[in-house]
């Protein structure tokens, strides 16, 4: 006969069915029973909130994925071009007045009585045979109803007061090239002499779409630059603002006054033609 000494029993648990509870249940064995089961549940949790944290950290990953059908050079993050520059002592310096001149990045138009309206972009581009040629014209376009949305970026350090100007030569009013065989086409057109409102427009820099930029989505006006009346022949400046280096400036130029009509075209080529910024320096 088997004898078991210095071993205590315990009483097997009522309700206890599993096959595994039965046995011989020493304060030991409970322990290590004990012990074990939390040990797995240790192990379960674990791997749970490795799971969540894989998780959250695809979806992170995932959200921050740029989608190159969206993506737009204007919304690319700008290098800073003068690092370091803010950090020299300048004083003493001798200034020398520089003047830079800034054409437009863009320019499109909206309207007030037609607001979801999106205007063409690239009106002047054609057919040829080496495929779709979009010339870099700016269309310049004022109306009672008709608004022109601006943007313009700043260069230079330094050159840190700026002023719009509106050229409207005699001499350029007539096209330059290719134009001439179609006596009804004109650089620039306008009745009369135009009060033109000018805005400030609250965008930061965000570079707008023209494909989509319409009355109801432009950005709000922030503040007003002024009034000017512009006329043919004739170059108007309006007043001095103060801009920082390396911003992008919006604005919006508006009718305000009543029969109003003007409607240029504008590029890189001389002479110009339209609307420009002009940067200056502040000492000089």
């Amino acid at each position: 006969m088997w004898k078991i000494k210095n071993e205590k029993y315990s009483l097997l648990p009522s309700n206890s069915s599993s096959q595994e509870d039965v046995g011989l249940l020493t304060d030991e064995n409970t322990k290590q029973n004990s012990g074990g089961n939390n040990s797995s549940k240790l192990s379960i949790l674990a791997i749970l909130l490795t799971i969540l944290n894989l998780s959250l950290l695809a979806g992170n990953i995932f959200s921050r994925v740029v989608d190159v059908n969206q993506l737009r050079a204007g919304d690319l993050s700008r290098p800073n071009q003068y690092p370091g520059i803010d950090k020299i002592d300048f004083t003493g310096t001798q200034y020398t007045k520089m003047v830079k001149q800034a054409t437009p990045i863009q320019l499109s138009q909206v309207s007030n009585q037609e607001p979801h309206k999106v205007f063409p972009t690239g009106p002047r581009g054609h057919m040829t045979n080496f495929g779709w040629v979009g010339p870099d014209d700016r269309h310049f376009v004022l109306t009672n109803e008709i608004s022109t949305i601006g943007q313009f970026r700043t260069r230079d350090y330094g050159a840190q007061q700026c002023t719009l100007h509106f050229y409207f030569p005699e001499e350029a009013r007539r096209p330059k090239y290719g134009w001439e065989d179609i006596p009804e086409v004109v650089t620039w057109d306008i009745r009369h002499h135009v009060d033109v409102n000018i805005y400030f427009l609250d965008a930061g820099e965000h570079v707008f779409n023209e494909r989509t930029l319409n009355h109801d989505n432009k950005p709000a006006r922030s503040h007003h630059l002024g009034t000017v009346t512009i006329g043919g022949n004739s170059t108007i400046v309006t007043e001095r603002f103060h801009c920082e280096t390396n911003t992008l400036y919006s604005f919006e130029f508006e009718c305000a006054s009543e029969d109003c009509f003007v409607d240029s075209w504008q590029d890189e080529e001389a002479p110009k033609v339209g609307v420009r910024m002009e940067q200056s320096t502040e000492r000089w």
